[in-house]
């Protein structure tokens, strides 16, 4: 089960950090650069399903915003997504706490 794993910080500059790590049920978040806050309700379990949405987000926006995908657990940034005309950017974290 992945909740059972334990959580090693990465980092946590300026996004949150949950204070008891092991108790989060919904571990990914997205962050909206241009707000500085996470997007509403977007909680997830599955990291794939938060790329879905953050794909989804800088699709809908307005392009001036960067949509990151980010492990509450601790403070790690897993992807960003960014509107550029008519196409979307994508860069995606090569960390190696990925692999565990």
């Amino acid at each position: 089960m992945a909740h059972a794993l334990k959580v090693q910080p990465i980092r946590g500059e300026n996004y949150p950090v949950a204070e008891h790590a092991e108790e989060v049920k919904r571990p990914y978040r997205l962050w909206d650069t241009k707000e500085k806050l996470q997007v509403p309700y977007a909680y997830f379990v599955n990291l794939r399903h938060c790329h879905m949405r953050a794909l989804c987000e800088a699709a809908w926006s307005r392009g001036d915003s960067v949509f990151e995908v980010i492990d509450i657990r601790n403070g790690g940034l897993r992807g960003q997504y960014r509107r550029v005309g008519g196409n979307i950017e994508f860069w995606r974290s090569h960390h190696a706490l990925e692999e565990q």
